[in-house]
């Protein structure tokens, strides 16, 4: 009846669906954890039946808008309630395949086995019979060049190596990654979309089913940048179909999937604000970026241009009330008297 009902009207189906996504797949889990039951047994096939048999009524934007859900249950799903979610996941990938595949990349390259093994089998259509060979053949090297990408990145120097390199102040990418720096397309290859927050978000603003148009990867322009923080981060540039140039930030040794979270709970409250006449008089939102996490322990950050950090903005506050700041106070939170 949801799916029925999101069909007709999909007003909320950004809010709706992530929730009916969790409702399914904690409940099947439950369910089977209660195997041997009858009356559970048969309500747990009813279930799994009818995602099944009606998900392919919906778009794939109304499903993409709860993608990072059907991907963060990948490893905790029961062999049957798998086999419908590999099938509504491939079915998204399809329709998005090269934007897709940038959510879908840290799973392959995760230390868990089962993680691992289930995209592999998504990946390559193992659950999807029907699959025209050809269209398989190219959504399989979709896959390929992505992780031959992520392969790539994870060729910057280590942070030992980083430090002693930074010494030569040479900002060049073939400096500090020649690998990258050289990679060129192969005629049959096709281009992966630029891992950036309007393509992430075009699948569900946009009216047009295709993302033909927007910007892909060309190549690696000859310019990098090590900066000397804590985890030694590498910025370089990609040059896009669209003509312009776009800077990402490469950390390694860091897990930038809470961040990536964190990024989508802004989206959220941006979405609450914009319904508020108060907040929409003042203009009042939170400027939220791409972070593509390649790993557990390492991701790709979309670089955003003349923006203050909140660190910045709180030490000019209390510089201007003359005022002494502790570091305490950046790290336990702000005492009574701050200057707000």
């Amino acid at each position: 009846n949801y799916f029925k009902l999101v069909k007709q009207n999909n007003k909320y189906v950004i809010t709706s669906m992530p929730k009916a996504i969790s409702f399914w797949l904690i409940s099947a889990n439950q369910l089977f954890s209660k195997k041997g039951n009858p009356q559970f047994d048969e309500f747990f096939k009813n279930l799994n039946e009818a995602v099944r048999d009606h998900y392919q009524d919906l778009q794939p934007y109304h499903l993409y808008s709860a993608f990072s859900v059907l991907l963060s249950h990948i490893s905790g799903t029961d062999p049957e309630t798998f086999k419908v979610l590999s099938k509504v996941i491939h079915y998204v990938y399809d329709q998005y395949p090269t934007i897709c595949v940038w959510f879908m990349i840290p799973l392959v390259n995760s230390t868990v086995d089962i993680c691992r093994q289930r995209m592999e089998n998504i990946f390559n259509g193992t659950e999807i019979p029907n699959l025209p060979s050809a269209r398989k053949k190219q959504l399989i090297k979709v896959y390929r060049i992505a992780i031959l990408l992520t392969r790539l990145m994870a060729r910057f120097p280590t942070k030992e190596v980083s430090k002693k390199m930074a010494l030569n102040h040479i900002n060049k990418l073939s400096y500090w990654n020649k690998e990258l720096y050289e990679f060129r397309y192969s005629a049959d290859y096709p281009l992966l979309v630029l891992p950036i927050e309007y393509c992430f978000q075009f699948p569900i603003h946009s009216t047009s089913p295709s993302s033909d148009k927007l910007p892909t990867i060309q190549r690696f322009d000859d310019f990098c940048m090590c900066y000397r923080t804590l985890k030694l981060p590498h910025r370089f540039r990609i040059q896009a179909s669209d003509g312009c140039t776009y800077d990402f930030l490469y950390k390694s040794g860091e897990d930038v999937r809470k961040d990536n979270r964190s990024m989508e709970i802004f989206m959220h409250m941006n979405l609450l604000m914009k319904k508020d006449p108060r907040c929409n008089e003042r203009i009042s939102f939170i400027r939220t970026f791409a972070v593509v996490p390649l790993g557990e322990t390492r991701g790709l950050i979309e670089w955003v241009e003349n923006r203050t950090e909140i660190k910045g903005i709180i030490v000019n506050l209390y510089e201007t009330a003359e005022q002494p700041l502790k570091r305490s106070y950046l790290m336990k939170g702000l005492h009574e008297n701050a200057p707000m």
